[in-house]
């Protein structure tokens, strides 16, 4: 696949989804315009920063099956790659479960149609289901993944199109409705004024309710800066991976945020304060032109493409992790076919859609993301401190500045969305870390680390001033000749002894 088809598509899907359609307006509601700004330049940031670091680790060699996790572990070692990419296997598992319920939910509240009458057993039963013919999708085969990809991709499209149309358009409570009993008919537009210079200035500042706060609405707004990596996981099926990703995914990232920008400003000013905040409509197909269904469609199209997206990407993370025989003997069964670590993923998915919100599956999906994207920019800037020969990355537009940034981002944004699960997921990275430490001492796949420590002695030996010796810091030298067995042994260990 070429850099539209391949990388373009499948990251737009990942950012133009659930927050868009269905949270944007809320976020706008609770946070006001002023600190939306600053929620979407964090994020937005954050992911941009990311990219810079990924682009450079993605130009320096090939990337084969397991997207992140071989990047990470080709660069710096099997133990450092393990903790990283099975965090993010964790986060893009999560997050197709947060894409399924987004639809399930606005097929809800399109039709209406519920199961014994309970919104939370429905969201369950439809979300399983949907789950189910992805899974269905998936096994067929890439080739299928991306078609759909593309006619999901294009109902997303027509639905901005729409809504962007219809923000214009709108113009609020129609005049029909005069009397209360009119206004019933049209209760989804009340609040809806269209665009309205006086709904602009009001919305500025933030009017959080109850249980609400700017780290909740920043958890719930990054998962639209999500999918930056995705890319990566189909790397094998690019014809050229090393110019198709930095491309295809700078330029979706560019293109997204200004959309983002554009719907912020757009959506203060075309309602009040309390239908942003309404949670029981959903404002971005209210006012749509010319019928709001085609945005329904659109909602539900472009979360269950999400989805695909992700479910075709995390069994390759968890299959070549296993196929590195870095999993505890009782998980071999992922080795292998790729069949098993799907059905695998599509357990965890399940267990995460039994929470049955967005608004609960939201923060696991965006710490987990924000201590991956930390580790893809570690990564970069110690390889770029170490200067290793075969560290020649054709990406230019990095620095270790970027990369640094990237990483305070991401730790300050951890620490303002929870800082008791942002210590859960680096203690999870650091326990896998060292187990995998353990596991993989005789593998050797040109460790970064080893590179690392070679270069802090270089450094520290060059340091040392020969013309500024002092008796405090004198060191004898010794040279010491002797004969070396087969075994490896001395032959005469006594001398060792005696210098010492």
């Amino acid at each position: 696949m070429g850099t539209f088809i391949g990388v373009y598509i499948p990251v737009v899907q990942n950012i133009l989804g659930v927050i868009l359609f269905l949270r944007l307006a809320w976020i706008v509601g609770q946070a006001g315009l002023k600190q939306s700004y600053l929620i979407l330049t964090l994020g937005t940031g954050t992911s941009f920063l990311t990219i810079l670091s990924m682009n450079a680790i993605v130009t320096n060699g090939k990337i084969r099956t397991g997207g992140v996790y071989y990047m990470v572990s080709r660069s710096l070692g099997p133990a450092t790659g393990g903790s990283i990419g099975f965090l993010y296997y964790l986060a893009i598992t999560l997050a197709s479960a947060m894409y399924i319920l987004g639809s399930v939910e606005t097929f809800i509240v399109w039709t209406d149609l519920k199961i014994a009458n309970s919104v939370e057993f429905s969201m369950r039963f439809y979300s399983i289901v949907v789950l189910a013919c992805l899974v269905l999708i998936t096994h067929i085969g890439i080739g299928v993944v991306s078609k759909a990809g593309t006619v999901f991709s294009a109902f997303a499209l027509v639905s901005i199109v729409c809504i962007l149309i219809g923000l214009f358009e709108h113009k609020g409570l129609p005049e029909a409705a005069h009397s209360a009993e009119d206004r019933t008919e049209f209760e989804n537009f009340d609040g809806l004024t269209g665009l309205s210079k006086e709904n602009f200035k009001n919305n500025l500042s933030a009017d959080y309710d109850e249980g609400v706060s700017f780290e909740i609405c920043l958890a719930v707004f990054f998962n639209a800066c999500t999918g930056i990596l995705s890319a990566c996981n189909r790397s094998v099926d690019l014809k050229n991976p090393s110019y198709a990703i930095p491309r295809g995914t700078i330029a979706a990232s560019i293109s997204t945020t200004v959309l983002y920008f554009l719907f912020l400003n757009l959506l203060a000013a075309v309602a009040d304060r309390d239908a942003l905040k309404s949670l029981n409509f959903i404002i971005t197909a209210e006012v749509a032109w010319p019928w709001k269904w085609l945005v329904y469609i659109g909602i539900v199209m472009s979360s269950t493409g999400a989805a695909l997206v992700t479910l075709s990407g995390a069994p390759r993370i968890l299959n070549a992790i296993a196929n590195d025989e870095m999993f505890p003997k009782p998980l071999n069964f992922l080795k292998g076919k790729i069949r098993n670590s799907l059905f695998f993923t599509a357990g965890i998915i399940t267990g995460a859609i039994c929470i049955g919100s967005i608004e609960g599956v939201a923060p696991l999906v965006t710490i987990c993301y924000l201590v991956c994207y930390g580790g893809v920019n570690v990564a970069c800037l110690l390889l770029d401190l170490v200067g290793s020969p075969n560290w020649r990355p054709t990406w230019r537009f990095y620095s270790k500045f970027t990369s640094c940034l990237g990483v305070v981002l991401c730790l300050t944004m951890m620490v303002l969305i929870s800082i008791v699960m942002s210590i859960v997921a680096i203690m999870s990275a650091v326990l896998i870390y060292t187990y995998l430490a353990k596991k993989s001492q005789k593998k050797n796949w040109g460790d970064g680390m080893e590179g690392i420590r070679a270069e802090t002695a270089r450094n520290a030996l060059l340091k040392i001033d020969k013309h500024k010796k002092h008796v405090k810091n004198w060191r004898p030298h010794y040279l010491a000749l002797g004969y070396v067995k087969n075994t490896g042994r001395l032959a005469s260990p006594g001398i060792l002894k005696l210098l010492h």
